[in-house]
């Protein structure tokens, strides 16, 4: 995600013309904001920065950071299913949204979660849930949310 973040940024300030200060206030970031997110500084920015900026762009957050969303659905590629794995990711997601005490999520949005998340274990052939990921996928549900 990072380098194609970066890489997208890039290219749009070198075919504008703009200045990292000028990106910066037409997103209305905090000043050193996308600098750093270019110079490997800002490794995790928020999904919110990550929308700006996108907005900006005038891209998808897909396009932004190079991700097909086929790509991440375990609905539609051939996973080999794992009940324990499957089972720890529904697990984290419920248990975010108990302690966030957010009864108000729709059982399809906790579905897409969870398939995001598994999927992306899967691919990475991860052998337990990336808490940082994790963690990251679900605060952007509450931050979509404001």
């Amino acid at each position: 995600m990072q380098m194609n973040l970066k890489a997208k940024i890039q290219d749009y300030l070198d075919n504008t013309g703009a200045t990292v200060a000028s990106l910066e206030r037409k997103v209305g970031l905090e000043r050193a904001a996308i600098y750093n997110i270019l110079r490997g500084s800002s490794k995790n920015p928020s999904i919110t920065t990550v929308i700006k900026i996108a907005e900006a762009l005038n891209c998808s957050l897909d396009e932004l950071l190079d991700r097909a969303r086929t790509k991440h659905s375990a609905t539609d590629k051939d996973y080999e299913y794992n009940n324990v794995l499957f089972q720890e990711c529904c697990d984290f997601i419920t248990n975010y949204f108990s302690k966030n005490k957010n009864n108000k999520v729709k059982f399809a949005e906790v579905q897409r979660y969870v398939d995001e998340l598994y999927s992306y274990i899967m691919e990475n052939n991860i052998e337990s849930i990336d808490q940082r990921f994790a963690n990251w996928l679900l605060k952007s549900y509450f931050e979509e949310k404001k």
